[in-house]
């Protein structure tokens, strides 16, 4: 006695009900399975803030200013950008379109949100020390590429 039909296409007609089963079931275990464990937060960890800019910071070789609320900048000073107490980034002054991958002579300015670089919570330090690791490239960073402007730091507090 055969199970199986011989003709090919009552075959093939066959899988392919055999696989809608297992996809039905499939997608209902792993519904069920959400549903069970309910909404959470995401166990992966959260994503550098430089990706939530939505677009690739381009390198300089002039120097960062770090730069406390309420200072103002000179005009020539681009790309701005701003850390929230949270740890997110925003762009404040776009920089000029440069055609290559590091801007020659530029500066940049990174404000933050509290005038002590030591008070600020781990995902603010963590967002400024990336991007200004994001804006100058060679290491270490020699004390001279930043400029603090209001913002009481060490060069230890610096250090990335």
């Amino acid at each position: 006695m055969k199970v199986l039909p011989q003709h090919p296409l009552a075959r093939g007609g066959v899988a392919l009900l055999a696989a809608a089963v297992a996809l039905v079931w499939l997608y209902r275990s792993v519904q069920a399975g959400e549903l069970a464990r309910g909404p959470s937060a995401s166990p992966l960890p959260s994503a550098s803030p430089l990706l939530e800019l939505g677009f690739r910071i381009a390198a300089i070789d002039g120097e960062v200013l770090l730069v406390a609320p309420g200072w103002s900048l000179p005009t020539e000073v681009a790309p701005v950008f701003e850390v929230f107490p949270e740890g997110g980034l925003a762009l404040r002054r776009a920089p000029p379109v440069g055609l290559g991958p590091v801007r020659l002579g530029a500066r940049a300015a990174i404000v933050l949100p509290t005038e002590h670089f030591a008070q600020l919570d781990a995902a603010a330090r963590a967002a400024a020390l990336e991007l200004l690791g994001a804006l100058r490239v060679e290491r270490p960073l020699a004390a001279s590429a930043i400029q603090l402007r209001g913002i009481a730091a060490s060069p230890a507090e610096l250090a990335n």
